[in-house]
């Protein structure tokens, strides 16, 4: 689990992965405006994967550790995340019934 300022990983994306900063900097230019899909379509084919955890903490300096005590599942993949809540795909992807879901097959929804 991380927790962190917006503006700090941000500026650590840029600082150890260079180009998807790039990239998530001309999708966030483009937010509002007409060529905002295309935007996205084009720059995500670009952004080679690379976890979150290798590509940026584990270069980076002033990072804490919290010790915890609670289940952790590293999910992955929606199927996990489909698996954890002991659904499968065919059923609603709001976990709570008191969840409002309007046209959300794409779409997860928790409350917490």
């Amino acid at each position: 689990m991380f927790v962190w300022q917006a503006k700090m990983i941000i500026e650590k994306i840029n600082r150890f992965l260079p180009e998807l900063g790039a990239c998530l900097n001309d999708i966030s230019e483009s937010i509002g405006t007409p060529d905002y899909p295309e935007t996205v379509a084009k720059k995500w084919k670009t952004i080679q994967p690379i976890s979150i955890d290798y590509g940026v903490l584990e270069q980076a300096c002033r990072i804490n550790v919290v010790k915890a005590r609670f289940d952790w599942s590293d999910v992955g993949s929606w199927d996990t995340i489909y698996k954890l809540e002991k659904r499968t795909r065919t059923e609603t992807p709001c976990a709570q019934r008191d969840s409002s879901c309007v046209q959300a097959a794409t779409t997860y929804t928790a409350k917490t």
